[in-house]
This record gives structure tokens, C-alpha cells and sequence, in this order.
């Protein structure tokens, strides 16, 4: 994998996606330390950048308000994020999530070549963290 394939890639996921599976609102963004501009992205060097999954557990459920650690969902590198609220999202609730930061994730650093990988050689795509959401919101369902 090389860094045109990943930047390419990147332009094409974008840096946000909003879905709903089975009743149920989840979102995907691509955190940087700058936000969610793109345009920084191209101007910056030493961003790192991947893909969060987040999931808004609604108040009926017996997980609202509960800690990640102890929500027995399996998904990607497990539950890492639980909060009231989740960065640029309109709707209040209770948000849980990953992160696709672990180890074997293609973790993307732009630098003054370009980007290259930090650790890791799979590429957690837009497609792998929508499939994670889905996944979440059916065991929170079913359990």
C-alpha cells in the first residue's frame, strides 16, 4: 500500500459519514488534530488521521449511560469512546465507539514525503468501519 493509494482513498471516503441501521443513528469521522478541514489536511504536515465508529445508544436501552468497559460488545479493537455528547454532532445522548488506531491498523502520517503508515499494514476503510457500527447496534440489540 502506498501513500497515493491511502491519500486517493482518503479523498474518495471523505472525512464523515451519518447512517442508521435498524432503528438506530450512527455516525463515522475521520479525527485529525485539526478538525475535519480537508484543506488543512493537504497544507499540514505530522497529522495523523483514521476512522472512529460511533454509535448513539437510545434511553430505552439498559446501556444508556454506561461506562464502554462494561457494554459486552465485540467490534473492532473494542469500545473506546461512551459520552453524552460526540464532537460536531447535533443529537444528545449517549454515544459509544472505537477507533481503528490499534496495532496492525494502517495508522496515516502526512510528512514531507507524503503519507506513510506509523505501524500496521491493513487499512480499516469507510466500508470495514460502517460494517462495525452495524455490528454493534445488532449485539445491543439483541442482548
Amino acid at each position: 500500500m502506498n501513500g497515493d493509494y491511502l491519500l486517493g482513498k482518503i479523498k474518495e471516503e471523505g472525512f464523515y459519514f451519518a447512517g442508521e441501521h435498524r432503528g438506530y443513528k450512527y455516525r463515522i469521522i475521520r479525527r485529525t488534530r485539526e478538525g475535519l478541514d480537508f484543506k488543512k489536511l493537504e497544507n499540514n504536515k505530522g497529522l495523523l488521521i483514521n476512522l472512529n465508529g460511533y454509535v448513539l445508544v437510545p434511553n430505552s436501552s439498559k446501556y444508556f449511560g454506561v461506562s464502554y468497559e462494561d457494554i459486552p460488545v465485540d467490534c473492532h479493537g473494542g469500545l473506546t469512546y461512551a459520552n453524552e455528547e460526540l464532537y460536531m454532532q447535533p443529537e444528545v445522548g449517549w454515544w459509544i465507539g472505537f477507533d481503528t488506531g490499534h496495532y496492525g491498523d494502517v495508522t496515516l502520517l502526512i510528512d514531507d514525503d507524503g503519507f506513510y503508515s506509523l505501524e500496521g499494514n491493513t487499512y480499516r476503510d469507510m466500508d470495514y468501519v460502517k460494517s462495525q457500527c452495524k455490528k454493534i447496534i445488532d449485539q445491543i440489540i439483541e442482548f
